[in-house]
């Protein structure tokens, strides 16, 4: 996908294994135009095309926290991996993932959740429930009080 930016305090390249890892402080930022993801580490496999690197997998690990603010969606979870040629994203939470879709207005907690098709299409896997206990809600008003579901 063109037009990701990442914002790391460090960063350490292997040519050899095409891998790039990152570290954040406080977090590792990436944004494109299809999500705004935080995490406290990341992990970038890349292939090298016509002399040029290109993303293939972004690896997210650590309080992960995705925003897709033309659909006003939310997450927090512990892992994500996004595939950004397919603009595919897998999350993944110990115990579970926190979702929230403010246009639908739908409220997920699974031990995975995937989006596909730019947001549009979401599945969960395992025991979902629809609705956030009230920790799980105060944890997602904490940690995205400045976006506009939860002003």
């Amino acid at each position: 996908a063109d037009g990701g930016q990442l914002q790391c305090s460090s960063i350490t390249i292997d040519p050899t294994s095409q891998l790039a890892t990152l570290q954040g402080e406080p977090q590792v930022h990436f944004c494109d135009p299809t999500y705004e993801l935080f995490a406290d580490r990341a992990e970038i496999s890349y292939d090298s095309l016509n002399g040029k690197s290109e993303p293939t997998k972004i690896t997210l690990l650590g309080g992960v926290q995705m925003i897709k603010i033309p659909s006003s969606q939310y997450a927090l979870a512990d892992s994500a991996e996004y595939f950004p040629r397919e603009e595919k994203l897998y999350l993944s939470g110990e115990p579970r993932v926190l979702f929230l879709d403010q246009k639908r207005e739908i409220q997920m907690a699974a031990p995975s959740i995937q989006a596909f098709d730019n947001g549009q299409k979401i599945e969960s896997k395992g025991n979902v429930r629809f609705v956030f206990k009230p920790n799980e809600l105060e944890k997602m008003q904490q940690l995205f009080k400045d976006h506009s579901c939860f002003r």
